[in-house]
């Protein structure tokens, strides 16, 4: 999050966001693997035709979407497979995001698209993640590892709207995200 101590300073940060000179990058553990080590998802996006607090990818053919839906683009690039990941083989990719354009829930909207929701996305089709689900033990709830969305928002980048020098500012991986991602890598054996 930016916070601008000016009028001018809001201006100048605004024009940034809406030439897309800004640069985001985010981190997400994604279920299941992907084909690519890097790609483009270009689908427009939209509210979602029957629940009002979701969005889904639409054509653009006019009706019934055409006022709600805007082109949305999505770059990303796999960082790490896990595959075979406890006792029921399950796969997970860590994924770096890259969002082109910034539309409403757009980066949990396109990994639901293509198939890789994001881990502990509910609205989207991931689910919270416990290492007794992936353990295969009695208690599939035991030991929960993140309940959240395992989606990070890892770098910004743009110029300083009062001297124009370019700024990159980076937040480390929230503790729940290593520790699901080390217990992934564990139970994959890739550690």
């Amino acid at each position: 999050m930016l916070v601008a101590k000016s009028e001018l300073a809001l201006w100048r940060l605004g024009r940034q966001f809406e030439l897309r000179k800004v640069h985001k990058t985010y981190t997400a553990i994604v279920h299941g693997l992907l084909d690519r080590d890097e790609d483009v998802i270009d689908e427009p996006i939209g509210r979602h035709p029957k629940i009002r607090e979701k969005y889904a990818v639409h054509r653009l053919t006019g009706r019934p979407y055409g006022v709600t839906t805007k082109p949305a683009v999505t770059r990303y690039k796999v960082l790490q497979r896990l595959a075979g990941v406890g006792r029921g083989g399950a796969a997970f990719t860590l994924v770096e995001l890259y969002p082109q354009t910034g539309r409403t829930h757009q980066l949990r909207v396109h990994a639901s698209f293509i198939g890789h929701p994001i881990v502990g996305d509910r609205m989207y089709g991931g689910g919270p993640l416990y290492r007794g689900q992936l353990a295969g033990g009695p208690d599939p709830t035991a030991e929960p590892l993140i309940t959240r969305q395992a989606l990070h928002a890892h770098t910004i980048e743009f110029r300083h709207p009062r001297t124009q020098r370019p700024m990159k500012l980076e937040a480390p991986w929230p503790e729940d995200f290593t520790r699901t991602l080390k217990a992934l890598q564990e139970l994959a054996g890739a550690v």
